[in-house]
Formats: C-alpha cells, sequence, structure tokens
C-alpha cells in the first residue's frame, strides 16, 4: 500500500474491527480498488460484514496479519497497541485510528517497532486553532465558491 490516497491493486489489506469506523475504512478500501479482508474479535459478527461488503474474513488475528500487505487497526482503542505490535512484529505498514491507546502500556515497544516500517495515526482536527482560524478566514471572505478545504499533516512517532 502507498500511501498518499493511491492504493496498489495487487495489495491485500487487512481491516481489524468492522464497527462504524471499519466499516467505513472497509467501503473505503473497496471503493478504490482494493482486495480487503476483514478480522474482528467478535467472531459470531464476522459473516454478516462478509456479507454486507462479499470480503474475505479471518477468525485469526495472526493468520490475517501473516496474509495482509497492509493493516487498518479500527478497534476498541484497549486493543490498538496489542494488535498494532504484532503488525510491526510481521513487518507490515499500518494504519491505526485515534486514540493510539487508552493508556501508555506498550506505546515504547511501539515507537522502537515503527522505525523502519510505514505507520500513520488517523486523526481529525476539527478544534486545531489553525484549523478554527483558517474557517473564519474563509467565511469572512464571504467567497461561495469555496466549499471545502482539507489539511494533512505527518507525524512521526520516533521524535
Amino acid at each position: 500500500m502507498k500511501m498518499g490516497g493511491f492504493v496498489n491493486m495487487d495489495k491485500r489489506v487487512l481491516v481489524c474491527g468492522a464497527g462504524s469506523i471499519g466499516k467505513r475504512h472497509i467501503a473505503n478500501l473497496l471503493q478504490l480498488g482494493a482486495k480487503v479482508t476483514v478480522w474482528r474479535s467478535q467472531i459470531h459478527l464476522l459473516r454478516s460484514i462478509r456479507d454486507e461488503f462479499n470480503v474475505e474474513i479471518n477468525e485469526n488475528l495472526n493468520d490475517a496479519i501473516d496474509k495482509a500487505d497492509s493493516v487498518v487497526i479500527a478497534t476498541a482503542t484497549d486493543n490498538h497497541i496489542p494488535i498494532a505490535i504484532k503488525v510491526l512484529q510481521a513487518g507490515k505498514a499500518l494504519f491505526i485510528e485515534k486514540p493510539l491507546s487508552h493508556n501508555w502500556d506498550g506505546i515504547e515497544d511501539l515507537k522502537r517497532l515503527a522505525l523502519g516500517n510505514i505507520v500513520e495515526v488517523g486523526c481529525q482536527f476539527r478544534t486545531h486553532q489553525n484549523l478554527i482560524a483558517l474557517s473564519q478566514l474563509l467565511q469572512q471572505m464571504g467567497s461561495d465558491k469555496i466549499l471545502t478545504y482539507r489539511f494533512a499533516m505527518g507525524h512521526r512517532l520516533d521524535a
């Protein structure tokens, strides 16, 4: 998976978690043409995900990670770090939803394993001071032609 909005169609993306955010990732990846596999801790709900999205499912997390080229973690927050550590130990590219974790346990291991791997954390910045100021400026300009804006920011875990 190449970052920056382009999915290599030959790559398999594992989505861990299939709640509302996980389903959004599944739908977006499918729309981009990715080969999507889904794992979730609530195994009894996996078949409904397979039927809803017509995707491959895997009940075994380790097997699912091994078969994937990249992994999206959209599970309950308390599962993020343990799954992320498995993903990075397997050398897979990782996108992890915010918040990164519910506590500091495993963060140092995650930072160490992130070195040399592709790791991105999904964040929303609706309350970021700079974006609020930009929004206010655009409103003051009164232009009906500006309908939206996009903000992208990188972050290094090792910094």
